[in-house]
């Protein structure tokens, strides 16, 4: 559990725990719990304090469920099953006020809870568990009208939790937790209104029960779907539709996975999951090869991260196009240097750069 919040106020005050003082620029993992982030070194591990954390009245801070970092513009994102999208500096620390807020009537937003980030277009798509994926300028900021949504009998969208966008196939994903349908759709990355996914997969067979993250390993054409309830992490091919099993898993006691949600993949080839689970709190990391059985890398609770619950899980070295990496196949040129929509990949080709 948290620790009251007398005692995060007094910790907060020392600087030997590292709360409060000067953020360090790169190599961090974002950890929601609760109503509160938790910002670790990249090298955590066990029962590891927090270098600082965001927390407090002044946040907004909803209980967390999906976070997302931009680190070309070293900002933040939350999202937390509220009718809001908050935007923090990435160091921001304790009571802070968020830079940026997306809510309002004119939004939409019922439920926000999946995030996914295209800083080539840029644009915010935006998953709501009332059955919709909103998309938004980047910079929007206040209660303004969604550019387009996806919503409709048609998607199938019931309940959708998260999302992930491949830049590379101009494909978004979006896992549904609820509906009799197949979990996983696939959409177009333009798709808005009443849109049918290009592909779905989740039929009997599939061994897709109750998804909650979900991300594409592009260097390995994997899609990667994380089992809240089955208590599995799951790799399958991208294109992986109907009732297409898994390629492989990482299932079982000695995983430390307990009801899994958030997973990312870092440079360093780790899945980085976290656990909203009673038994195994805090955060693990797997190998991305890892299978079956196995061992984590490493796991990152007890009583000294203040994680209860790892909801949202986030890094400035995480293997995602979304989040303006140059891997995974995708190169951009030049780091998204300002206006610089140029960008091409390794895998698929695409326009040369002047």
């Amino acid at each position: 559990m948290r620790a009251p919040c007398v005692l995060v106020a007094a910790l907060l005050s020392l600087p030997l725990l590292g709360f409060g003082a000067a953020a360090p620029t790169h190599a961090e993992i974002f950890v929601g719990s609760g109503n509160a982030i938790e910002v670790f070194a990249n090298d955590a591990d066990g029962n590891a304090t927090p270098l600082r954390e965001i927390f407090g009245a002044q946040t907004e801070l909803p209980s967390v469920f999906t976070l997302l970092v931009d680190r070309v513009h070293r900002e933040l994102w939350v999202a937390g099953f509220s009718g809001s999208v908050l935007v923090f500096a990435m160091d921001d620390a304790n009571d802070v006020p968020p830079l940026r807020k997306i809510e309002g009537p004119a939004t939409g937003l019922v439920n926000a809870c999946g995030l996914a980030l295209d800083l080539v277009h840029d644009e915010l798509y935006v998953v709501d568990s009332a059955g919709a994926v909103r998309v938004f300028p980047r910079l929007t900021d206040g209660d303004q009208q969604p550019t387009r949504a996806i919503s409709g009998t048609s998607t199938g969208l019931a309940t959708p939790t998260m999302g992930f966008l491949d830049l590379v196939h101009d494909e978004l994903y979006v896992t549904n937790a609820g509906g009799g349908g197949p979990r996983v759709r696939v959409y177009t990355r333009l798709a808005s209104g009443d849109a049918l996914p290009i592909r779905t997969l989740g039929t009997a067979g599939s061994g897709i029960n109750s998804p909650r993250g979900l991300l594409v390993d592009l260097e390995h054409d994997e899609l990667i779907v994380v089992e809240l309830i089955l208590n599995a992490v799951r790799f399958y091919s991208r294109t992986a539709s109907g009732s297409n099993s898994w390629l492989r898993e990482i299932a079982g006691p000695a995983t430390k996975l307990d009801r899994p949600f958030q997973a990312i993949l870092t440079e360093d080839d780790e899945l980085l999951i976290g656990n909203d689970g009673d038994i195994e709190e805090g955060f693990v990391g797997h190998a991305r090869t890892a299978e079956d059985d196995a061992a984590p890398t490493r796991y990152v609770s007890g009583g000294a991260t203040f994680l209860d619950s790892a909801t949202g899980i986030a890094s400035d070295r995480a293997r995602n196009c979304t989040e303006g990496n140059s891997v995974d196949g995708c190169i951009y040129r030049d780091n998204f240097e300002a206006a610089d929509l140029c960008y091409w990949t390794g895998i698929v080709g695409g326009p040369a750069c002047p």
